[in-house]
């Protein structure tokens, strides 16, 4: 066994790793995104701004201290906060659940059916 294994070549290493080093100028994020963040960025495409973006901010911390769609992306998850925010408190020219699932790259179908799954469950909390 020890016949056919075959040598690590050290200097090959090295220089690999300082190839590495050298392409990657930037380090890695500390912390992925979390759910205020894309419910920020959903507000913003949406064109929900002042007190809707508070509101929908608000709820996700809820939501998250909740734990609800703890299994669901956090982009899916965001979408069903903003169609929570803009049924409790619709702005003159709200936006449809299936404008806000478009903005996130979802089916209307898909989002809906999580909101009935993830947040309904929790409508009292939020």
């Amino acid at each position: 066994l020890a016949s056919t294994a075959q040598r690590v070549d050290g200097d090959g290493l090295t220089a690999g790793k300082l190839l590495v080093d050298s392409k990657a100028k930037e380090p890695l994020p500390s912390e992925s995104p979390t759910l205020e963040k894309f419910v920020a960025l959903l507000c913003e495409e949406l064109k929900l701004r002042g007190q809707w973006a508070k509101v929908a901010a608000a709820v996700a911390a809820q939501a998250d201290a909740l734990g609800a769609g703890r299994d669901t992306p956090p982009l899916t998850l965001a979408a069903t906060v903003c169609v929570l925010v803009v049924e409790r408190h619709p702005p003159k020219e709200a936006p449809s659940s299936q404008t806000i699932a478009a903005a996130a790259g979802l089916e209307e179908k898909d989002l809906l059916e999580t909101y009935q799954m993830q947040l309904l469950p929790h409508l009292q909390a939020l």
